[in-house]
């Protein structure tokens, strides 16, 4: 017994609206806009290091003030090499959101294929010939 399966687009045609052509820019104005996107990606990059360092910093400043008298001052140097080491790590991430900003691919273009949209497939159990084939040693 075979079965086949049919995809039937035919039948649930609807008219599509046509859509307005997007217009093009020229390859400088495109690289541009890159860059500036890629510029955007990194300084946003650089500014949440920043925060995320000030926010660090004033916590480990705080828990110095709640421990001792003055604890602030003696803790200021690994406070302040805590917080710097944070902000490097943040900040380092920033080149790569740029190249990726400059390098990302279109995700908006898919490639359709007529044979996928008409395609049929048969299933069908193997034929006796075979299965008493395949048992013979």
């Amino acid at each position: 017994m075979a079965l086949l399966v049919e995809r039937d687009d035919k039948k649930k045609k609807k008219k599509k609206k046509k859509k307005k052509k997007k217009k093009k820019a020229s390859m400088l104005v495109r690289v541009i806009g890159k860059v500036m996107l890629g510029q955007a990606a990194a300084l946003g990059q650089i500014g949440d290091a920043i925060r995320e360092a000030a926010d660090k910093y004033r916590r480990k400043h705080e828990k110095s003030r709640k421990r001792r008298r003055d604890g602030w001052k003696r803790d200021f140097g690994s406070n302040l090499a805590s917080a710097t080491t944070e902000l490097m790590q943040g900040t380092a991430k920033a080149p790569s959101k740029f190249a990726n900003q400059l390098w990302k691919k279109n995700k908006k273009k898919k490639k359709h294929r007529k044979a996928d949209r008409d395609e049929r497939t048969i299933l069908a159990p193997p034929s006796p010939n075979v299965a008493q084939q395949s048992r013979e040693p």
